[in-house]
């Protein structure tokens, strides 16, 4: 679903999507490294912390290209930077910082439509909207376009039947 996801949405922004597909097929590279088990009440549970900058160095040390391995490295990123460390993140590039918001949405559609997760997304739409005015993209068309994506993904029950 991530990779369908990104080449929807840079396609739909006119991304180039070869780096961001291959950064959503291995993002998430990094929980096989650094899975951790805890055992709570009796319950086994996986964490999965900085397993983004994990897989980035595995990545990197495969000989992945710096987009890819930087696109792994800062997935998440959007969670806990403000706008401006976004593009400072970015470098001031416009085309790097598209990229990130279109990984990061394509991201956020694979995990579908439970409604903690679309609450989650709703509160950094803003956010999201600026850093896509700054990177010369169409937000409202590329949230559109996550909608549609994960519509198709994850039907609702009436929408199936």
């Amino acid at each position: 679903v991530a990779v369908d996801a990104v080449r929807g949405l840079c396609n739909a922004v006119g991304v180039g999507w070869k780096d961001a597909g291959a950064a959503m097929l291995l993002h998430d590279v990094g929980k096989i490294l650094q899975r951790q088990v805890k055992d709570q009440d009796g319950k086994i549970s996986y964490n999965f912390w900085d397993h983004e900058a994990a897989g980035a160095e595995w990545l990197k040390q495969k000989g992945v290209s710096p987009e890819v391995e930087f696109q792994v490295r800062h997935h998440m990123e959007l969670r806990s930077q403000t706008e401006d460390g976004m593009w400072a993140l970015a470098g001031g590039d416009k085309d790097r910082l598209a990229r990130m918001m279109t990984v990061y949405l394509a991201d956020q559609v694979s995990k579908g439509d439970k409604p903690d997760q679309l609450a989650s997304l709703a509160n950094e739409t803003p956010k999201i909207m600026n850093l896509c005015a700054r990177a010369g993209i169409d937000g409202a068309r590329l949230f559109a376009t996550a909608d549609a994506l994960r519509a198709q993904h994850f039907p609702t029950p009436a929408a199936a039947g």
